[in-house]
């Protein structure tokens, strides 16, 4: 992660081989990262439930 950083690469440009992802932001808005481990952690659902809900909601976005 560090060595990304150095240079110059993050969540929204992985790489010099990658495309801008220009729906990184909408995806963090959703705070969907945070709510699956409150779902998992605090509400206890099971973690194949949580994580069916978190790769839709994620879909949502992207397709949107």
């Amino acid at each position: 992660m560090l060595k990304s950083l150095a240079n110059g690469f993050t969540r929204v440009k992985e790489s010099a081989k990658h495309s801008i992802s220009f729906k990184i932001g909408e995806v963090n808005g959703t705070n969907v990262f945070a709510l699956m481990i409150q779902k998992y952690v605090i509400n206890n659902e099971p973690i194949d439930s949580v994580m069916k809900w978190g790769a839709e909601t994620v879909d949502k976005v992207l397709d949107g």
